[in-house]
C-alpha cells in the first residue's frame, strides 16, 4: 500500500522567478472537501452569525505534492449556481513532521446485527479500516517524519494508562504499524467519545511536548453517533482541546453524518461545534465507502496545509434545510469539491 509523493524543488531568483513559484503552486489538480461547518447561530436571525458557513479546503498540485489551494483562484457557489461571497480566510500551514492521533468508533452499533438501532451497522464492511489505512499511509508518505497512533473507544479492553480508550500501537513514523494495527479495530462498547478524546489529547500533548514541541501537532476522531453522556461534556472538551492547542478533527459517518437519511442532530452538531471551536474541521460521508478518500485528503492537509473560509450563504438561513454547493477552481472549473450541510437548530 505504501505510495510515493514527488517532491519538486526549485531555485530562482528576481521577480520572474517569484512569478514562476506563484504560478507552479496555483497549479492545482485536485481540490478537496475537508470539512463544512455552518455555525451553530446560521438559523438565528438577528445573531451576527446568521448564514455563517466554515468551509475547510485541501488540494494536490500538478505532481500530486499537497499544498494548500490559492483562494484567490477558488469560487464557492450555491447549487443554482449564485456566488457565495467569502468574508474571512484563514490559510492553516502543513508540516514536515509532528504527532498525529487517530481515535475511532468501536462501539456496538459500527457493526451490529441489522435492525439493532436505527442506521445500524454504519460499517458492516468495516469501511473504516481501509480509511484508517489509507490516512496513515498517506501520511506516511507525504510526511515520513509524522509520528502517528492509532485509538479507539467503545471496546471493553482498556489499554493501562486509559479509562475509556484502547490503543493500537504507540508513537511511531513507521505508517505499515498502523496499517497492519487497523486490521484489529473491532466492535462491542459504548460511545464515550469526550472522555476518550480526552484521554487521547493528553497523550498527543504530552508526547509532542516530550519531543520539543517542534512540528506540527493534531487528531483527527471518526465517530457514527452521539456520546453517552456519562462523562465529560463537549464544552469541557472543546476547552481543554484549546488549553492544549490543539486542532481537533471530527469524521461523521452513519447516524453522526450530516445528510444521513438517520443522522442523528446532536451527533452531528456536537462533532462540528467540536471542530468548529478548536479550529478544526467537521467532515462527514453520507455512503461510508467515501471514507478512505476523506482518509488521504486528511492526511495530505497535514502536510500541505488547507485553507478555511467562512463565508455567508445567501439564501435565507432555515433550521433543518438541506443545503448544496461547490467549490469551484476557476482556472479549470471542471475541479470541482460539492457539498452539502444542514441549517442547525435554534
Amino acid at each position: 500500500m505504501r505510495r510515493e509523493v514527488l517532491l519538486l524543488g526549485m531555485l530562482t531568483t528576481g521577480v520572474a522567478g517569484c512569478e514562476l513559484i506563484d504560478t507552479i503552486l496555483d497549479a492545482i489538480s485536485d481540490l478537496s472537501l475537508l470539512g463544512v461547518m455552518p455555525d451553530p447561530e446560521f438559523s438565528v436571525p438577528d445573531s451576527k452569525n446568521n448564514g455563517k458557513v466554515r468551509i475547510a479546503i485541501g488540494a494536490v498540485d500538478d505532481s500530486f505534492v499537497p499544498i494548500k489551494p490559492a483562494v484567490k483562484k477558488i469560487r464557492i457557489e450555491t447549487d443554482e449556481g449564485e456566488e457565495v461571497p467569502v468574508d474571512e480566510v484563514e490559510e492553516v500551514e502543513g508540516d514536515e513532521f509532528g504527532h498525529f492521533a487517530i481515535l475511532v468508533d468501536g462501539s456496538g452499533s459500527v457493526e451490529a446485527p441489522p435492525g439493532a438501532c436505527d442506521g445500524c451497522p454504519s460499517d458492516p464492511s468495516r469501511i473504516r479500516v481501509e480509511a484508517v489505512q489509507e490516512l496513515a499511509d498517506a501520511l506516511g508518505a507525504c510526511g515520513p517524519d509524522w509520528n502517528q497512533s492509532l485509538f479507539e473507544f467503545g471496546l471493553y479492553n482498556i489499554s493501562n494508562g486509559f479509562d475509556y480508550t484502547y490503543r493500537h500501537t504507540n508513537w511511531t513514523t513507521d505508517s505499515d504499524e498502523v496499517v497492519d494495527a487497523a486490521n484489529n479495530l473491532g466492535s462491542e462498547g459504548g460511545t464515550f467519545i469526550w472522555d476518550s478524546t480526552w484521554e487521547v489529547l493528553d497523550k498527543l500533548s504530552s508526547a509532542h511536548g516530550n519531543d520539543g514541541g517542534e512540528g506540527g501537532i493534531g487528531i483527527v476522531v471518526l465517530s457514527d453517533g452521539a456520546d453517552l453522556g456519562y462523562g465529560r461534556t463537549v464544552d469541557q472538551l472543546i476547552g481543554h482541546a484549546n488549553e492544549l492547542g490543539v486542532r481537533v478533527h471530527t469524521v461523521g459517518f452513519g447516524n453522526a453524518a450530516d445528510g444521513n437519511d438517520f443522522q442523528d442532530r446532536n451527533a452531528v452538531e456536537d462533532l462540528q461545534r467540536l471542530a468548529l471551536e478548536t479550529g478544526g474541521y467537521y467532515g462527514f460521508v453520507s455512503d461510508v465507502k467515501e471514507l478512505p478518500d476523506l482518509g488521504e485528503a486528511i492526511a495530505y492537509a497535514q502536510c500541505g496545509g488547507h485553507s478555511q473560509l467562512v463565508v455567508t450563504w445567501p439564501e435565507e438561513a432555515e433550521e433543518g434545510r438541506e443545503y448544496d454547493g461547490r467549490i469551484v477552481y476557476e482556472d479549470n472549473e471542471a475541479i470541482q469539491a460539492p457539498f452539502t450541510f444542514t441549517g442547525p437548530r435554534k
